[in-house]
């Protein structure tokens, strides 16, 4: 059963998938909640805790300013995570050995196991909610496939400009060049599994992948951006 109100805002009382998603959310971020979908005692405080810890309003009210800084603050923190765990592993960027299947635990089952730009922000996107389990958005010379598959996402044109023309640019932001994807990490820096890039890899493996700047895209035109739409 599901009750939420009409006007977009979630608050204590609420039941439901978009309560699931919330206490998702807010595990990625730190908190330790049971993900059933009914916004109780321990969901509130989480809710609260977060929002303070945010700058924000501590009202326990997710509107869309809280939403809005869960969902990049979820995507960041995931990046990070997973960024971590490839190096840590030491994954090799994808290759006829080094396979990458469309979901991280997947992969994580394989013996040899790799990733590429497209699969690690993808493992990312779904893991926050925002991309359907098990699917994928790639670049393709400068457009961005697969985004059928988003979930309340917006794709917006960016216009072939580089990363610091572009006067909207979020931490979060998925950009996509003419042939690597990565998230916006902020101050000119990218949680990148793109490549091989030597600032990402070594003989192939991963050495680095949480928030850089490599050449590829310090200077190459961004033709897209996928955001969360809230």
């Amino acid at each position: 059963q599901q009750t939420t109100s009409n006007d977009g805002l979630l608050r204590k009382g609420d039941t439901g998938a978009a309560i699931k998603l919330l206490q998702h959310r807010l595990n990625l971020v730190g908190s330790q909640l049971r993900v059933d979908g009914i916004w109780g005692v321990a969901t509130d405080q989480a809710v609260r805790n977060y929002q303070y810890k945010a700058g924000l309003t501590v009202d326990g009210v997710v509107g869309p300013k809280t939403q809005a800084a869960l969902v990049r603050d979820a995507i960041l923190a995931r990046a990070a995570e997973l960024g971590k765990y490839l190096v840590k592993h030491k994954w090799h960027y994808q290759d006829k050995n080094c396979r990458a299947k469309s979901t991280f635990e997947a992969t994580k089952k394989l013996e040899h196991p790799g990733a590429t730009c497209s699969h690690y922000v993808s493992w990312i996107l779904q893991d926050v909610g925002l991309l359907a389990l098990g699917k994928r958005i790639s670049h393709d010379k400068g457009k961005v496939t697969g985004t059928g598959n988003l979930l309340s996402c917006q794709v917006i044109q960016a216009g072939g400009k580089t990363w610091d023309k572009l006067a909207d640019l979020r931490p979060g932001d998925v950009c996509v060049w003419d042939s690597n994807l990565a998230i916006y990490a902020g101050g000119g820096k990218w949680y990148d599994a793109g490549g091989p890039f030597s600032a990402n890899t070594k003989d192939g493996r991963y050495t680095n992948v949480w928030p850089v700047a490599p050449y590829y895209d310090w200077t190459k035109p961004i033709y897209y951006l996928v955001r969360a739409k809230v």
